[in-house]
């Protein structure tokens, strides 16, 4: 029987074949019909086995093959950034450098900012949002996405920084309650002391002249 006939000859064939056709054919007359289907043409009892075995190849291999591939590159995704970011600002003053030395002096004295200051408080006019907005729609991505991480990274740490000195100031009252205690046991002692000093001093004391005898 041909092999064209061989793998339209029932519906699980034709959709197997039409499913390997898709995939580039995959050598599906070698590996599939020549071991699932007999001399004479009629498919054996493995042939259900070996389609779907061939199937669940076809499907799980691009998957594995692509997430070992992202897991290879996933730890090199950082360092590409920072490699693309200072190439980045490496071509922008090489480009400055050009710019400059390209253009006359009295053009760059009077282009040239030599002093810029900002009011923050103070309410922008319509030229000053102009200039803004521009600013950032022309300044790239990755730069306020670093603004917004390092801005991340900053209030993680002063949340920290507010836990541990909670922390300190705990321990601080700990230390400062033991001192006090023992500042008290301190003074008791001394007060023991100094009550028992007195009695000692105070005790009765016998003479010489008022326990001996005269004789005469």
């Amino acid at each position: 029987m041909p092999q064209a006939k061989t793998r339209f000859s029932n519906l699980s064939a034709s959709l197997a074949a039409t499913f390997f056709m898709i995939l580039d054919n995959l050598r599906y007359d070698e590996i599939v019909l020549n071991y699932s289907v007999n001399s004479t043409g009629t498919s054996t009892g493995s042939a259900i086995v070996l389609n779907i075995l061939f199937i669940s190849y076809c499907f799980m291999m691009p998957i594995i093959f692509l997430n070992l591939l992202i897991g290879l590159a996933v730890g090199d995704i950082d360092n590409i950034r920072k490699t693309a970011a200072m190439e980045r600002y490496t071509s922008q003053v090489e480009h400055l450098s050009q710019l400059e030395r390209a253009l006359p002096t009295f053009i760059l004295s009077k282009v040239q900012v030599t002093e810029y200051v900002e009011h923050p408080n103070r309410k922008k006019n319509f030229k000053d949002k102009i200039v803004n907005l521009l600013v950032m729609l022309l300044s790239p991505r990755q730069e306020q996405d670093k603004k917004l991480e390092h801005q991340t990274n900053m209030e993680e740490r002063v949340q920290r920084h507010e836990a541990e000195l909670r922390d300190i100031s705990a321990i601080l009252r700990k230390h400062s309650v033991l001192l006090e205690e023992l500042r008290d046991l301190l003074q008791d002692r001394k007060i023991r002391g100094t009550v028992s000093g007195e009695g000692v001093e105070t005790g009765p004391t016998n003479s010489p002249d008022t326990n001996s005898e005269f004789f005469v």
